[in-house]
């Protein structure tokens, strides 16, 4: 059997490693926020398979649990590179130049 990793043998903050899965199908998805150090469950509600629900789930749960701060795992499913991908394009034009000078 391998090491465990860093994050389940060093004291940290709880939910500082964090994992987020679907648990579906049922009629409400909820997506479920796993906390790596002490193994604590987050569920948040959504009503579809959709990218666009996943920033509404995030923003809820860094809204109760504050921000993250380490490291956010995923099954890399479609609707999260997607998700991503989107945040991507979003922090990229916000930092870029033209932005800033435009807007601040």
């Amino acid at each position: 059997m391998g090491d465990l990793p860093d994050y389940r043998v060093n004291k940290s903050k709880a939910f500082g490693h964090t994992a987020v899965d679907y648990a579906g199908p049922i009629s409400i998805i909820p997506y479920r926020w796993y906390c790596m150090v002490v193994r604590a469950v987050h569920v948040e509600l959504t009503t579809d398979l959709s990218t666009s629900s996943f920033p509404s789930a995030f923003k809820w749960f860094i809204a109760r649990r504050s921000p993250i701060s380490a490291v956010l795992y995923s099954d890399k499913a479609k609707n999260f590179v997607k998700a991503k991908n989107a945040l991507s394009d979003i922090f990229t034009l916000t930092n870029s130049n033209e932005f800033l000078e435009t807007f601040a």
